[in-house]
């Protein structure tokens, strides 16, 4: 690391002289140089989101043969900005400038211009965006690709669009401000992103912002709006059920867990069998570790054929796999075809099958609509508690950022489902929670 760093300083002195990065900067074109495929920056306005996005494309470039940039962005203008960057990078290294690129850029031509530059060992960097209206005439095979202020690129295009510019191997490289959840927000929690994160302290310790500058924008803002643009932090919608930070703080203490050797750990299955449509049926594993007294995830799976035949020979399989410790129970969602699966396992010899209805009464019926509302506040209560462990698994945490919560006309809280998708992963949790209701103290009024 220490010689890949020192290599990484050697490549700026040498081709960007004038060029003085931050540690937090070095970190990221070393890990852009080493091929890291996922990379994300959240920092506040004006740390160097755009600047130090541009630098990595810029020697990326110049330092592998034959490989395309594409710079993506909500707007021309953006874009433009990032590739003005470039053009005044190469402006400020006579040894980029003579070496490097394929022909003198003081005249306009195709090969130096403001979507595009084209390198002498065949690399190029290209200026695009979202709106461009000769997109789908265009075919980028990006084996880098900026996304520059990605947050406030619309979703769909987005997912549809700028992710289908990148190679199947490629690197994709996203800044932005966490302003708003939408895909930023997912790919934040997605496990296979390495995320930056850079907050005003920081950026301050490192001399991007002053302090003073910072100040007079707190005094400007509102409370909401500095934690998101200076602290970068997501802010929690109001009716949100689930706080991101205990959500964070549940997968990241999960990939410190360990049970003591030897522990007998109670664990259930949860069943959420697919009905129809886009449903999955979502298998999760959830244990009790006594020892710790918290519940951790040891497995999902998600099963993409809906014969009940599968889900009953997966649910064997997974319970043969952990017998030796201690299976406890199977529940299933019995609601429709999940009557099924119960039969169909019980039939198999299994006796500690349970149903689990979403819609049945609740243990505590005047605080609560129904059982699954209750179940949802007690994985709420564990959650803030640091009593339940999750894998950083962005189906599970998307489905968990997306419930929401009101009242209805008797004043019991009630959960509300997304309303994009059904919330399988969330609904499995749930029914595998539901199965250490004696550990949970379910039959007492309320236990919340």
């Amino acid at each position: 690391m220490i010689i890949v760093d020192f290599f990484v300083k050697m490549i700026v002195k040498t081709l960007l002289p004038e060029v003085e990065l931050t540690n937090t900067q070095l970190n990221i074109l070393e890990d852009v140089l080493a091929h890291t495929k996922r990379l994300l920056i959240l920092a506040p306005p004006k740390w160097g989101k755009s600047y130090i996005s541009a630098i990595s494309g810029l020697l990326f470039a110049i330092l592998n043969d034959n490989v395309e940039v594409v710079i993506m962005s909500n707007n021309s203008k953006q874009s433009k900005m990032v590739m003005g960057y470039i053009k005044n990078l190469i402006e400020r290294s006579p040894l980029i400038s003579q070496q490097y690129i394929k022909e003198h850029f003081s005249v306009p031509r195709p090969e130096f211009s403001d979507d595009k530059i084209v390198f002498k060992n065949n690399s190029k960097i290209i200026a695009a965006h979202i709106h461009d209206k000769l997109w789908k005439n265009v075919l980028y095979n990006a084996d880098l690709l900026i996304v520059d202020e990605s947050v406030i690129i619309d979703d769909y295009k987005y997912r549809n669009y700028v992710m289908r510019t990148v190679k199947k191997d490629g690197i994709i490289l996203e800044n932005g401000t966490p302003i708003m959840k939408n895909h930023f927000f997912n790919t934040y929690n997605d496990e296979d992103y390495k995320v930056y994160e850079i907050d005003y302290k920081l950026a301050v310790q490192e001399g991007r912002l002053s302090l003073k500058d910072v100040e007079k924008m707190k005094s400007l803002l509102s409370n909401t709006e500095f934690v998101k643009m200076y602290e970068v932090k997501f802010v929690d919608d109001e009716d949100a059920l689930y706080s991101h930070e205990s959500i964070k703080k549940a997968y990241k203490d999960y990939n410190n867990f360990k049970v003591p050797y030897k522990e007998s750990v109670k664990m259930v299955i949860g069943v959420d069998v697919a009905r129809f449509g886009d449903d999955s049926t979502v298998i999760t594993v959830l244990a009790y570790s006594p020892h710790k007294d918290k519940y951790y995830i040891r497995r999902i799976k998600q099963l993409t054929k809906k014969e009940l035949s599968s889900v009953v020979s997966n649910v064997s399989y997974i319970y043969t796999n952990y017998s030796k410790e201690n299976m406890y129970k199977i529940v299933v969602d019995a609601n429709g075809v999940g009557a099924g699966v119960v039969d169909m396992l019980r039939e198999r010899g299994y006796d500690n099958v349970e149903e689990f209805y979403a819609m049945a009464k609740p243990f505590n019926k005047e605080k609560y609509e129904n059982i699954k509302t209750e179940m949802a506040f007690i994985l709420k209560k564990l959650l803030d508690d640091g009593k339940i462990l999750i894998p950083k698994d962005s189906a599970l945490i998307d489905d968990l950022i997306n419930i929401r919560y009101d009242y209805n006309k008797y004043g019991q809280y009630r959960v509300i489902d997304r309303e994009d998708k059904s919330p399988d992963y969330f609904d499995s949790l749930l029914i595998a929670l539901y199965g250490f209701k004696n550990l949970l103290n379910l039959n007492e009024n309320d236990i919340s």
